[in-house]
């Protein structure tokens, strides 16, 4: 983490990040065949988890549009 970074900028990041991987876990455990059953609703209930911790920690910090981006995101929804 760069130095000149606040802790609200690299925790957002690493939030994004976390939650873009298990989104995608849980997409690639859903398209196996033969799926194995709530497999992909393991990997988006921790996504979820990422995003209500992070909204938690930066409660007072964060903007509103990263409140929406990573709550989409934690829904498995692109944010555009």
């Amino acid at each position: 983490m760069a130095e000149n970074r606040s802790f609200y900028q690299d925790l957002t990041e690493i939030g994004e990040i976390r939650i873009t991987e298990l989104i995608r876990q849980a997409e690639q455990w859903e398209a196996r065949e033969p799926a194995f059953p709530n497999s992909g609703a393991y990997f988006r209930a921790c996504a979820f988890t990422i995003y209500l911790s992070w909204r938690d920690v930066t409660d007072g910090l964060h903007t509103e549009n990263d409140l929406k981006r990573l709550e989409a995101l934690a829904h498995g929804t692109p944010w555009v």
